[in-house]
């Protein structure tokens, strides 16, 4: 889905605003940059970019809380599907992939730059980081439930497995090393499938 289709009732303006503003912060880091240089990247003049964003806080609360969305849509509906184990990783890494390619600056300056932002405003992002963690830990409580995991394997520690694999995703993109990802991914999902210790194979796989 675009981020036109999620945000119908942006106009194209605010759409293109929010690209550039993602783009900027994503290449340059978000101290690297201030109101005046997201008005250069977005063609507008400090004033009129003021009447989109009340700070550059603002600016990265709004960058980051699409990338959560995306993110976490993403991991909702592969957890909504009653698959097999192997099949939610590849849906999981398939769809954030997808998502990388649409609004990869979103999820890139949600990954690296939301603790940069006041506590405060921060905690909503904080939140929905641990909503989105919790979500892959249960990837392998669902599949230890199903038998698909060896007993005795922490499902957190498979969890956190994936938190790493997709963070490298995240800088293979980042770098435009995109020709790199499928290949990482079958390995990931290999070493993933092999830590759970029966490699996620179910009767109705």
């Amino acid at each position: 889905m675009t981020l036109a289709e999620t945000h119908q009732g942006m106009t194209p303006r605010r759409l293109t605003v929010l690209r550039s503003v993602a783009a900027t912060f994503a290449e340059r880091g978000f101290r690297g940059v201030g109101m005046r240089e997201l008005g250069q990247a977005t063609g507008l003049n400090p004033g009129t970019l003021y009447h989109h964003f009340k700070s550059k806080n603002d600016a990265l609360l709004t960058i980051c809380t699409i990338g959560h969305e995306r993110t976490l849509a993403d991991l909702t509906a592969v957890l909504d599907a009653d698959v097999a184990l192997k099949a939610r990783i590849d849906a999981l890494f398939e769809r954030h992939t997808g998502s990388l390619m649409e609004v990869g600056d979103f999820i890139q300056v949600y990954s690296n730059h939301r603790l940069e932002l006041p506590a405060d405003m921060a905690e909503p992002l904080s939140i929905g980081w641990a909503t989105y963690r919790r979500g892959l830990h249960r990837l392998f409580e669902d599949a230890g439930a199903c038998g698909e995991i060896e007993q005795g394997i922490n499902p957190s520690h498979l969890g956190r497995m994936l938190v790493g694999q997709i963070r490298i995703v995240n800088q293979l993109h980042r770098k435009g090393r995109m020709e790199e990802i499928p290949s990482f991914v079958a390995l990931a999902t290999r070493l993933l499938l092999a830590a759970s210790g029966d490699g996620g194979v179910r009767d109705d796989a």
